[in-house]
């Protein structure tokens, strides 16, 4: 699932110290620094960023996109995974949980495949990286995907 924090000075205090963890469709559970954090999922679909609370919920693309923020922090979640045989980022379906993204219609006669659904989530992170002025903070679920995303962009 794509996941967004939003800070308007400054990122929380968990993203900056988090290292390991992890994050489920219900908001999640991270940890890291030796402490845990429960996240809820944002409490508004209007204006969620300028809401009270916003710092402490975790907000989805239909929540942040539009809006330039100092520091966003974008948790990439099971969906996207690294195979090393095939050294590709693969779509795991088992583990996607938008329903406003792109859904099988069979009765229009639309049937999305993993590729066709990678893309778009592939695109929607895109979007939820690129949120931020001044920084962003990514945590990778997937320990494979992690590392191989470090070597890419970088650990800083």
């Amino acid at each position: 699932m794509r996941r967004a924090r939003c800070a308007r000075r400054r990122a929380p205090s968990w993203v900056q110290s988090s290292r390991t963890g992890g994050a489920g469709p219900s908001g999640g559970t991270r940890s890291g620094g030796g402490r845990e954090a429960r996240l809820k999922w944002n409490q508004t679909q209007t204006d969620w960023i300028t809401s009270a609370g916003a710092l402490e919920q975790v907000g989805s693309i239909h929540t942040v996109q539009g809006y330039d923020l100092n520091f966003a922090g974008v948790i990439i979640g099971p969906d996207l995974r690294f195979d090393p045989e095939t050294q590709r980022i693969v779509f795991d379906r088992t583990n996607y949980f938008d329903k406003k993204g792109m859904e099988n219609n069979s009765r229009l006669g639309i049937a999305y495949s993993d590729d066709d659904i990678l893309r778009f989530v592939s695109n929607v992170y895109a979007v939820l990286m690129t949120r931020a002025v001044l920084g962003t903070y990514v945590y990778v679920v997937d320990p494979d995907l992690r590392e191989w995303m470090r070597a890419v962009i970088g650990d800083e």
